[in-house]
């Protein structure tokens, strides 16, 4: 007998327990945490592309999740339609990878706000387009091809209130690891509201006091039982020196085991540690390589640097612009600000304006803050125009204060008033001790 499927949490119960477990999770932080909703909605999609590749007995090879779904389309396993929703759910997936990084970019309350949002509506779309997946897989697997009537579910924020005090009083590791995600959604939010250049330091501490508890929770997730993104979570506050900067090393070889489960992004941070810190370049394109095999979108932007920079090898240009054009092709904003830079500056291709343009403020809306100051600089204004205007700005600013008359400096008379306001005149005050101390010799250094 089948489950009545009543609401969209069942229906995803419906394809699978794993399954349904991310997608509530997804649901619960689509609105505060999209980035991670997002991620999770990726998980599905790699999940959903193993499952019908098993039943179709298609055989996918380890590779990024573009050329899975392509494979199962060549070989018939899914129709045009359903592959053109997948490829369209994984491009949006991708735009909530490495958002953590935004704050850390510098980027602008107003930029943040928007990313935001435009996470969010990410998040939405994706979650309908998961579910028309998730009806076709049901209806697949029953014989059935009529449409599904359920509601879709809300979770409300408030619930994050119980999650915080069920994880400080039980020893649940699901609970401490939500209550890490609940922490990191605060975290952000705080930034995107705070209206001041300059934050006080109230502010600052109670970031801090955040960042800690966002790690401790997910410290205390993994070792209760395993969690590969807990420990990969907790290890970056280490890594970034929020928390517990005795166990540095302990960090370290909690992002390589990561990295060496198949967690794109521990890959991806892990092949920049070995490639900037300890320069074992051999060791970090093998790290990159397996980031893009994880489907980490900035894998791509990580191999045009090693090939292009020419620290771990003789310049590569071609085939580093091949990884970088497959980033964009990823919406990678890190990708899409060196192409955007590449085609302004004109070393490696034609000069191209409006390509520059688009390229970069493509990766401006995804958040990347520096893409957003260089358009605005070079490309829109024109650096020299810049400079010309902050030099106006500055001389008009200047002249609304008036000059202050110059003194008129003059000998100090025998009787004035001693310039140390002492209230003694000059010759019984500073004149007197010049006296004594042009006596005292003088040492000569050789």
């Amino acid at each position: 007998m089948q489950t009545a499927i009543t609401t969209d949490l069942d229906l995803a119960n419906q394809i699978s327990k794993s399954i349904g477990k991310a997608y509530k999770e997804a649901v619960e932080f689509n609105k505060v945490h999209p980035s991670f909703a997002l991620v999770r909605f990726r998980n599905i999609l790699e999940e959903i592309c193993g499952m019908v590749a098993s039943v179709e007995g298609v055989v996918l090879v380890k590779a990024p999740l573009i050329d899975q779904i392509d494979a199962l389309c060549e070989a018939g396993a899914i129709p045009f339609g359903l592959k053109d929703r997948l490829h369209k759910m994984r491009s949006m997936c991708n735009a909530g990878a490495h958002y953590r990084r935004v704050a850390g970019d510098g980027a602008a309350n107003e930029d943040l706000q928007q990313h935001h949002a435009y996470l969010v509506e990410n998040a939405a779309h994706v979650r309908s387009l998961i579910l028309f997946v998730f009806e076709y897989l049901y209806n697949r697997a029953h014989g059935r091809d009529s449409k599904l009537a359920y509601r879709v579910v809300t979770i409300e924020t408030q619930e994050w209130k119980e999650v915080l005090y069920a994880a400080t009083v039980e020893a649940d590791p699901e609970m401490q690891y939500r209550a890490g995600l609940w922490c990191e959604a605060e975290i952000e939010r705080r930034v995107r509201s705070n209206k001041y250049l300059i934050v006080s330091e109230e502010f600052a501490a109670q970031q801090v006091l955040l960042e800690r508890m966002a790690a401790t929770f997910f410290r205390a997730a993994f070792e209760f039982f395993p969690n590969v993104d807990a420990s990969y979570r907790y290890a970056s506050f280490v890594n970034r020196g929020v928390i517990d900067g005795d166990k540095a090393n302990e960090a370290l070889e909690l992002i390589e085991a990561a990295a060496n489960s198949g967690h794109g992004e521990a890959c991806q941070l892990f092949g920049g540690i070995l490639y900037d810190d300890d320069a074992d370049y051999e060791k970090a394109l093998r790290y990159f390589l397996l980031a893009e095999q994880n489907n980490d979108s900035r894998a791509y932007f990580c191999l045009w640097s090693y090939y292009s920079q020419g620290k771990a090898c003789n310049p590569q240009i071609e085939k580093a612009l091949e990884y970088l054009n497959k980033g964009v092709a990823l919406d990678c904003r890190d990708s899409l600000y060196a192409l955007g830079r590449e085609y302004y500056e004109g070393e490696y291709m034609p000069k191209n304006m409006e390509k520059a343009r688009d390229l970069l403020q493509r990766a401006a809306d995804l958040g990347n803050a520096q893409a957003l100051g260089f358009k605005k600089i070079y490309v829109d204004i024109g650096i020299n125009n810049f400079i010309n205007d902050l030099q106006q700005s500055a001389l008009q600013l200047l002249a609304q204060y008036p000059v202050a008359p110059k003194a008129i400096d003059r000998p100090v008379e025998t009787y004035d008033p001693c310039p140390c306001s002492s209230g003694k005149k000059f010759k019984f005050c500073c004149m007197r001790k010049k006296r004594v101390e042009s006596k005292v010799p003088k040492l000569r250094y050789l």
